[in-house]
């Protein structure tokens, strides 16, 4: 177990600085820290209030390149006024006074800007950007989306998340015709609590059942929630909140309820990690499965033939087409003529 850790340590490092880049990502509160305003796995927003924005420190990337690339979007409402003003900052170390880069004021023609520029920075220094919103206007509003916020030649020093999830899983128990599901957290830091969510179509989720998470904790944690309304296939969506209020949503799963009892089961179930398919199979299917990625229109995008050990295995399915916000058919089937599907719209 010790050699696999390192290992991903080593592939992780080698990963990171290949891209030397950052990406903001309001999805994952690791890439950011916000004072206030309102927060989506999509966006910032700001309006009525003054609101600053964080972004983790940088170190460079390389030894030999000193400058750092930088470009911001923005984006406004139409009924901004130059009274209202968006202001990105920046420092060199955690001691050092912010020194104003760029300067926005609020502009009726143009709702979406941006701006690329370059900084100098040495290889001890550690780089912070910070993004003041100020917006007098109740009806008025300024946004920064996810991917709007790049940053080359930097190995970001993300913030710590409040929570480090092991797994999320569920099944369906036919027997008495509920889905049970469960998550494990490794480490917890601040955790307020945890809303779980379904969903008929992966995009339009209600809530589930909101339950309390440990606040502090070096130990792992089990947690289970059986719901009970389980007559159609759903997805399930997990988000942690912690008592600062920021939160982090996690990649949801999909349970299928099985009609046909003589069928045999072969996917545990499927979920996209930012990059890849992943498929986990169930256990007692050993030796070559087929597992096909179709589009909505049935059309095949890969086909990949695997070993599996038949103790139940972990699968990563990649094709640069898989983008974000896509709605895949996962088909798996093995030697004896069963065959499994399962649905997946990429978060």
């Amino acid at each position: 177990m010790k050699r696999n850790i390192l290992s991903l340590i080593f592939i992780f490092s080698i990963t990171y600085a290949a891209n030397a880049q950052y990406v903001i990502n309001f999805a994952n509160p690791a890439t950011y820290q916000v004072t206030c305003g309102s927060t989506t796995p999509s966006q910032w927003s700001v309006s009525k209030s003054t609101c600053d924005l964080y972004l983790p420190p940088f170190v460079l990337a390389s030894v030999s390149n000193f400058t750092v690339n930088y470009t911001f979007k923005i984006n406004q409402s139409g009924n901004l006024t130059t009274s209202d003003a968006l202001t990105v900052f920046f420092k060199k170390g955690a001691a050092s006074a912010w020194i104003t880069d760029t300067v926005l004021l609020g502009n009726v023609d143009n709702n979406v800007r941006t701006f690329s520029k370059s900084i100098n920075i040495s290889s001890s220094d550690t780089l912070f950007f910070k993004v003041e919103a100020h917006s007098v206007n109740a009806n008025g509003f300024w946004a920064i989306k996810s991917g709007d916020i790049n940053i080359g030649n930097v190995v970001p020093i993300y913030f710590p998340l409040p929570i480090e999830l092991a797994e999320f899983k569920g099944y369906h128990n036919t027997d008495k015709n509920v889905n049970h599901l469960t998550w494990t957290t490794i480490t917890e830091v601040n955790n307020s609590y945890f809303t779980l969510e379904k969903s008929t179509d992966g995009i339009n989720y209600e809530t589930v059942v909101v339950l309390p998470g440990a606040g502090n904790s070096n130990m792992p944690i089990n947690y289970e929630f059986i719901d009970k309304a389980a007559d159609y296939d759903y997805y399930y969506r997990l988000t942690q909140t912690d008592f600062d209020g920021k939160f982090e949503v996690f990649y949801p799963v999909f349970i299928k309820k099985t009609t046909d009892n003589s069928l045999v089961s072969l996917i545990d179930h499927v979920w996209f990690n930012g990059s890849s398919v992943v498929v986990k199979t169930l256990p007692g299917s050993e030796g070559n499965l087929n597992i096909d990625l179709l589009a909505s229109d049935g059309r095949i995008i890969s086909n990949n033939i695997v070993s599996d050990d038949g103790y139940g295995s972990e699968f990563l399915i990649d094709d640069a087409s898989v983008k974000s916000g896509q709605f895949l058919i996962i088909r798996v089937s093995d030697k004896n003529g069963n065959q499994n599907t399962a649905k997946l719209v990429t978060p």
